[in-house]
């Protein structure tokens, strides 16, 4: 259905308009850009270019500074400054390309902004640097973000910024890591999982808490994200711990299976009681099974070549930064500054079972065994909490019962059931 003359009018009418907008915020930002290099505010009784745009003319101090700067740097640009001037780009696109563009390169990044979203726009000069010029790529995929990005807060309290410092300090510590190995960005990406795994189902987006999702071709092997590049150390992670979904025209498209049988990483969990087994780290959130040698290297899921880490530390493994080998009976950890620790791979030892042969008198009676559990749990008085006395059989008997062992009543504590009463 074609539109109608009345939507047209509208669009055409909206078009004009949002292009007399940005001829007038070029005209606003040419004459802050002259109003700071004359120092006109000063005469006017306002310390800054900025406080008078705020206080005269209503904008966010963000965007009265932002108009200030572009004004004054588009002097040089000829054809970006033009670009702005008859309506073709918003100030914001003005700003971005601002960094990057040249005399060589200006009229092709002009070109380019008048083609693109500003979204599309920031990824393409996300990857670029100062001269160099836009990207080449055709067709409908964007250029895919970078590996690694720049996180900047913009007005955060100084008291705030101190208290995330101190966050980032303690998480740090607790994980035995120095400032060289892992970044601030790092340490924010960790305790940022920490809040998504604190939230209750109802809260998460999907019932996965937290994913990032790896694209692999079977047959060049090359490996990169939906959205943006992938660091080789996010890789080796995704490959050693991680779910594999079947996206080719197979028999079984979307099929998933773990790179980690079930069974075995359930082992390998309760071998290392659900923590990292990094010395010092006391990590229980978000840990990975890392394969000690590598599977590229011939290591297989045998139990002993896994291990559990933390994210962090399963990054830093991958960066070459914390070194992991196997030894006799556990795996060897080397540190930066060269300290080496052993960790014994050992499974918990289960409890002995209660001997299947006991007899009637060793058991304890069932009303004895429910006055003495609550004996156990109404403790001591709140003047002797906490010390042994002597005198109490309930404690001497657990005191010198060895773990695992039978809880057998004292004889003092053992009330003659019906039946022995009658028996005697």
């Amino acid at each position: 259905m074609s539109p109608s003359p009345a939507a047209l009018d509208l669009h055409r009418d909206l078009v004009a308009a949002g292009r007399t907008l940005r001829e007038a915020e070029h005209a606003l930002a040419a004459l802050l850009a002259r109003m700071h290099d004359g120092g006109f505010h000063l005469e006017l009784g306002y310390a800054s270019v900025r406080d008078y745009a705020v206080a005269v003319l209503d904008p966010s101090p963000r965007k009265a500074v932002a108009l200030q700067q572009v004004g004054r740097a588009m002097a040089g640009p000829p054809a970006l400054d033009a670009a702005f001037a008859d309506g073709r780009l918003t100030w914001t696109k003005a700003r971005e390309l601002l960094r990057v563009v040249t005399p060589d390169t200006e009229a092709a990044w002009v070109d380019r902004a008048g083609r693109v979203s500003s979204r599309q726009l920031e990824d393409d000069l996300a990857d670029a640097l100062h001269g160099e010029p836009p990207p080449t790529h055709v067709g409908t995929e964007p250029s895919k973000r970078p590996a690694h990005t720049r996180l900047v807060f913009e007005r955060v309290a100084t008291v705030d910024a101190e208290l995330v410092r101190d966050a980032l300090g303690v998480l740090r510590s607790r994980l035995g890591a120095d400032r060289d190995d892992v970044s601030d960005g790092e340490l924010l990406a960790a305790l940022a999982q920490r809040f998504l795994h604190g939230l209750d189902d109802d809260d998460t987006p999907t019932a996965e808490r937290w994913r990032i999702v790896v694209q692999q071709c079977p047959l060049c092997g090359r490996t990169e994200g939906p959205t943006a590049a992938l660091a080789d150390p996010h890789v080796g992670m995704a490959t050693c711990d991680g779910e594999v979904a079947d996206g080719t025209d197979g028999p079984q498209p979307g099929h998933v299976a773990r790179t980690i049988p079930p069974a075995v990483r359930r082992e390998v969990v309760h071998r290392d009681g659900r923590s990292c087994r990094v010395p010092g780290c006391t990590n229980r959130l978000w840990f990975d099974l890392h394969h000690v040698v590598s599977r590229a290297d011939g290591g297989g899921n045998d139990p002993a070549n896994l291990l559990c880490v933390c994210a962090t530390h399963h990054r830093l493994i991958h960066k070459g930064r914390l070194a992991v080998r196997p030894v006799e009976g556990g795996v060897a950890f080397t540190f930066p500054h060269g300290r080496e620790v052993v960790v014994a791979l050992v499974r918990r030892a289960t409890p002995p079972a209660p001997a299947s042969d006991a007899t009637s008198a060793d058991a304890p009676d069932p009303a004895a065994r429910r006055r003495a559990g609550a004996a156990r749990r109404s403790g001591p008085g709140p003047d002797a909490r906490g010390a042994a006395d002597p005198t109490d059989p309930i404690r001497r008997a657990a005191a010198a019962r060895p773990v695992g062992a039978s809880r057998a009543v004292p004889a003092e504590l053992h009330r003659p059931s019906s039946a022995e009463r009658a028996s005697e």
